[in-house]
């Protein structure tokens, strides 16, 4: 930062079939709260926002925060990826969350990026993502 150059924190990243949810759901049993909070952020979203910050001549060494529009529980979260027929042919109930306290996680204010680098999120949540049915990259 001190030698002017920027960065760009990212949410959790996912896409059609990488992700936490990919994880999630090859399991029965997850530790933590599945009424936690995740922020996360497609990969594309994230390639996005990585270029207006390296197109940005105004605001170098600045730290930015991205993430999509809705962060989702854990729960919403596998909810959301068991809906798609890319995990249609998946065996056995969904994944139940078993912890009871933990970090419940906390919702970003992605705001100051999205105004100083001119950059939005294509995908508004994981759950409309999954909702476009999507194909494996």
């Amino acid at each position: 930062l001190e030698a002017g150059g920027s960065v760009v924190r990212l949410a959790g990243l996912y896409a059609a079939t990488r992700g936490a949810h990919a994880y999630w759901l090859k399991q029965e049993e997850l530790p933590g709260n599945g009424a936690g909070i995740v922020n996360q952020l497609h990969y594309k979203d994230a390639a996005g926002v990585a270029v207006a910050g390296l197109q940005t001549k105004q605001n170098r060494g600045k730290v930015w925060l991205a993430s999509d529009d809705e962060p989702l529980t854990r729960a919403a979260i596998v909810d959301a990826a068991i809906t798609s027929h890319l995990f249609a042919e998946r065996e056995g109930p969904a994944p139940v969350f078993v912890g009871e306290g933990g970090p419940m996680g906390k919702v970003y204010d992605t705001s100051a990026t999205r105004e100083e680098l001119g950059w939005m999120p294509e995908y508004p949540s994981f759950a409309a993502f999954m909702a476009l049915d999507p194909t494996p990259e």
